[in-house]
């Protein structure tokens, strides 16, 4: 069962992936959405932190690459399968 932080970072990720999705595929799974515009937490060590439970869990994949200049290195973050599943259930939607 997801904790509430869990799901509210889940929830971010998918509102943001629906919203990117719609110019290509439509699918929000697996589409990456950058981590820095999906953080609903006061800091980003709380989001590292459930971002990394929920990468172990197999809930979230992240990735990571430099941008245009090569200075900054810009995650990413998308959900998976069994991630979107596992939020549809403890929402109580089948």
């Amino acid at each position: 069962m997801l904790n509430y932080s869990e799901k509210l970072a889940l929830n971010a990720i998918l509102e943001a992936a629906i919203i990117d999705s719609e110019d290509d595929d439509g699918d929000p799974v697996f589409h990456e959405v950058l981590a820095e515009d999906v953080n609903t937490f006061e800091d980003k060590r709380l989001q590292a932190d459930v971002y990394d439970d929920l990468a172990q869990n197999g809930l979230i994949a992240c990735s990571g690459t430099q941008d245009e200049n090569g200075n900054e290195v810009l995650e990413f973050v998308c959900i998976t399968p069994k991630g979107l599943e596992e939020l549809k259930s403890s929402s109580g939607v089948h």
